[in-house]
């Protein structure tokens, strides 16, 4: 293109205004160049939409498509010849006081008033008011601009401090929250093993057990309806347990949720109990991140490839399957925000280890002025079945003063039950923060006895970060021999026996808990500890659990040991020791993994393995294999697992075997959700998720997570999306077919809690064509004539701009239609294409085309 060679060299000897002549272009005479007047200086853009980045005083606030029109007064030096079309709602969005400025206060009391009126005189109409108009804000408002980086894709508005809303950083306007789009939603998990075992010449035992996890629900409008099912099937034995059912929305003004149904009270001040009925609750993540002040990791060590089992408040909260050594599950749907995790390790030959994980929050210092609160009423549930299900009530509040300090307290009440809570806490600087917290209780027992005591709770936080170290949690709490908590109480009405006598004498008494890591100097590695202790009154002796390790790394292979000493009242203690050491293998299998590991416990067993794992198919699919053998008699044996990431859905195989037993291990996971546009299945959901809809573009995976892909409609779903905060969710454009192209790869979408919000793009499918357009007397279409799809229903417009000789480019293309090219504001100034691809096989490559463009008139 000799044309642009010219410009192109002719631009680099330029040091002022790069702005050129059109009539420069050789081969076209006066009358015969398109409209380039936006083009004469240099940087201006042409008006249009564009698609930018939107800037505030330097800070990000939006990504969106813009309208630009023509500075023709050229009141906008740094908008590249353009200003954006801004509305008063969206000045006001991005921070702008109206009120600070006298003629946009005018203009939005103007804009309302026309609404009321036309909402009194149609209310089933939306009409559009002066608040969806353009504003000229640069001369409206003093000392402001709008600079368009074109190269950048940016919008850079400026405006004094004095009109600017003082927000906290990182605060999203709550009018931008989107709550989404209706839908049907199911999260499914299933687990299954079948184990065969013989021991000691004895006749073979089958084993087989299955786990199904259900989380159903519908999204209409801000209501949330979930329903959270499981069925436990042991060798035909089946329990289907319902475990809470609910509707939920937020109340955006009270920064909070409002759910009705099945919950957990909160855990703050109160020991977390469940409930059928409603709860009022601030919602913190509503707050910016600079605002905002926990599920708790469980860690233990299989011997061999276990099944975990864990437990809350009688509910089987998580089931899942391990390899020997040390493990870590960091990803429960816990029903509480506190309580007792009861958890089960069950080995292979059918032994198991089981321990109690006591856990409890954080302190609870708020900001200053910031108030937290939580409003409960409805009747008590137990996870045990049958019983007593009084009503109660439950009242906490905390409050944020000056100087770090926290003021914090509550009621709770039932028929047989009271209590009363008050604490404080306290910023005490280099030191750490601290809560200290006493509870009165009163307690009508059977046979019209009444009790009453108090507990006292302490805990401390701090991250000592020159040492490197952190305590994650240090709490104590003991409670008087005449303290009961809302469920013993509820447990010891449920009738006058045996039981409730013991459970009357043998409650909670003291417990204590900790957890501390340590960062150690530079290519020492790191230590952590965590210790647990609880005792009854009534029983002798203690419930510990104590686990430490340390972890490291020397040139890419890492290794680290553990360490779990897990103690009973009236039961052994259980110890045992783990080394696990892992080296890389990727200059001979890229994603592999050596691994070696030894257990040894207590009781003098030694059992080793080593094997192969890593990583394959763009990571989504991971593998292992180890062998393992052991000491005193110990079988020697193996194992194999495949864990599978897919766009839609998650699946897990695994084998092991011993020399007397073998087991076969499988699962299944993912998400299905029915939308407006019809069902797609996905991996699982998660709480907040994004419909990704790019019709046509099958099989393009996303930015965010490149195991998530459209299915062959163009849909996909993409989970675990934080609520109320800007996501940015893109296709990679690189996994396209040649026969797709999207206008913009990138959407923004805020959504609120549990919404599926839509990130809609905008897509062309269809043939990619260099298309060399000439007139009726054989020469080309003017340089810079704009060319657009006639009859086009697509959402944006496909256009393009012609190059010299004619040639454009076009995607998306038809296999026929209509194309219309103008290069001024004239009629003779703009022809018509009609065009025929000649089409003979499948061919996706960038075709060549000569057409004909004539005048509108002379076109059938």
């Amino acid at each position: 293109m000799k044309t642009l060679a010219f410009l192109i060299s002719y631009s680099g000897m330029c040091f002022a205004d790069p702005g050129f002549n059109p009539l420069l272009l050789e081969n076209l005479g006066p009358g015969e160049t398109s409209d380039l007047e936006v083009f004469t200086k240099g940087g201006n853009q042409a008006p249009g939409k564009y698609t930018v980045d939107i800037f505030v005083n330097n800070s990000p606030v939006d990504h969106k498509e813009i309208s630009f029109y023509k500075d023709k007064d050229n009141i906008n030096p740094e908008g590249s010849g353009l200003i954006p079309c801004l509305t008063l709602e969206q000045l006001k969005q991005y921070g702008v006081k109206i009120e600070a400025v006298p003629e946009l206060a005018a203009l939005y009391k103007k804009a309302s008033e026309q609404k009321e009126a036309s909402n009194a005189a149609t209310p089933d109409k939306d009409v559009s008011t002066d608040t969806d108009e353009c504003i000229n804000f640069i001369q409206i408002i003093p000392s402001s601009s709008a600079a368009f980086e074109f190269d950048k894709q940016a919008l850079n508005l400026s405006f004094p401090q004095a009109v600017i809303e003082q927000s906290a950083r990182g605060y999203v306007d709550p009018a931008l929250w989107d709550e989404g789009i209706n839908a049907l939603l199911m999260d499914y998990n299933f687990t299954g093993s079948n184990n065969t075992s013989k021991y000691d010449g004895s006749d073979k035992t089958h084993d087989d057990s299955y786990y199904l996890s259900l989380r159903n629900g519908a999204n209409f409008g801000p209501w949330r309806l979930r329903n959270y099912s499981t069925l436990n099937d042991t060798n035909g034995t089946r329990e289907w347990q319902n475990i809470n059912t609910y509707i939920q929305r937020s109340i955006i003004p009270l920064k909070s949720q409002l759910t009705l149904g099945d919950g957990n009270s909160g855990s703050d001040v109160f020991d977390s109990s469940q409930y059928r009925g409603m709860q009022l609750a601030s919602d913190d993540q509503m707050l910016p991140d600079s605002q905002q002040g926990f599920a708790p990791v469980v860690r233990g060590i299989a011997k061999t490839n276990a099944q975990v089992t864990i437990k809350q408040n009688g509910y089987t909260i998580y089931q899942g399957y391990v390899s020997p050594g040390a493990f870590e599950i960091n990803d429960l749907y816990a029903s509480g925000d506190s309580g007792d995790l009861d958890i089960t390790i069950k080995e292979e030959d059918g032994s198991s280890q089981h321990f109690i994980q006591p856990y409890s929050a954080v302190p609870i210092l708020q900001r200053e002025g910031h108030l937290k609160y939580s409003l409960t009423a409805g009747q008590y549930r137990g996870g045990y079945g049958g019983g007593d299900k009084p009503n109660f009530g439950q009242l906490t509040l905390i409050r944020g003063f000056s100087h770090g300090l926290t003021l914090y307290g509550g009621a709770q009440g039932s028929k047989d039950y009271m209590s009363a809570a008050l604490g404080v806490g306290k910023n005490i600087g280099d030191l750490g923060a601290v809560s200290i917290d006493v509870t009165q209780a009163k307690a009508d027992l059977p046979a019209g006895d009444t009790s009453k005591g108090q507990s006292y709770r302490f805990l401390y936080a701090k991250s000592f970060v020159d040492t490197g170290t952190d305590f994650r949690l240090l709490g104590y709490r003991y409670s008087t021999s005449g303290f009961y908590t809302m469920q013993e109480a509820v447990d010891m009405n449920n009738q006058d026996t045996d039981d409730t006598d013991y459970n009357r004498t043998h409650h909670k008494r003291s417990q204590v808990q900790g957890s501390i890591t340590q960062t150690l100097p530079k290519n020492w590695g790191s230590l952590y500890f965590s210790a647990s202790q609880q005792d009854y009154w009534g029983v002798s002796g203690k419930e510990k659990t104590l686990q430490g390790g340390y972890n490291n790394s020397f040139n890419g292979i890492s290794y680290s040991i553990a360490v779990s000493k897990t103690s009973n009242p009236d039961e052994p203690t259980d110890t045992l020791v783990s080394l696990n050491i892992s080296v890389p293998l990727d200059r001979f299998l890229k994603g592999a993994y050596a691994t070696y590991g030894i257990n040894h416990d207590s009781n003098g067993h030694a059992t080793q393995q080593a094997g192969l794992s890593g990583q394959a198919m763009d990571e989504r699919l991971d593998y292992s294999v180890n062998g393992n053998t052991g000491n005193q008699g110990d079988s020697t044996g193996g194992s194999a697992s495949l864990n599978y990431r897919g766009n839609h859905g998650n699946s897990n195989v695994g084998y092991s075997y011993t020399q007397d037993s073998q087991r076969l291990n499988y699962g299944l996971s993912g998400g299905v959700i029915a939308h407006a546009h019809g069902v797609t299945l996905s991996q699982p959901l998660g709480e907040t998720m994004v419909l990704v809809e790019a019709p046509g573009a099958s099989d393009v995976n996303t930015t965010n997570d490149n195991t998530v892909g459209t299915d062959f409609r163009g849909y996909a779903l993409l989970p675990y999306v934080t609520p109320y905060r800007r996501t940015s969710v893109g296709l990679d454009t690189t996994t396209m077919g040649n026969t797709v192209d999207i206008s913009d790869n990138i959407k923004d979408v805020i959504p609120t809690r549990g919404a599926v919000v839509r990130a809609k793009f905008n897509t062309h499918v269809g043939y990619r064509v260099l298309m060399t357009l000439l007139r009726a007397d054989g020469k080309p279409v003017p340089f810079g004539a704009s060319v657009s799809q006639l009859a086009s229903d697509q959402e944006d417009e496909n256009t393009a701009i012609v190059g010299d000789s004619g040639e454009t480019y076009l995607s998306g293309l038809p296999e026929e239609g209509k194309l219309i090219a103008s290069w001024g504001k004239q009629g003779s100034q703009s022809c018509v294409v009609t065009y025929k691809l000649n089409i003979t096989k499948e061919d996706n490559s960038l075709m060549t085309l000569q057409a004909k463009c004539l005048p509108e008139t002379g076109v059938n």
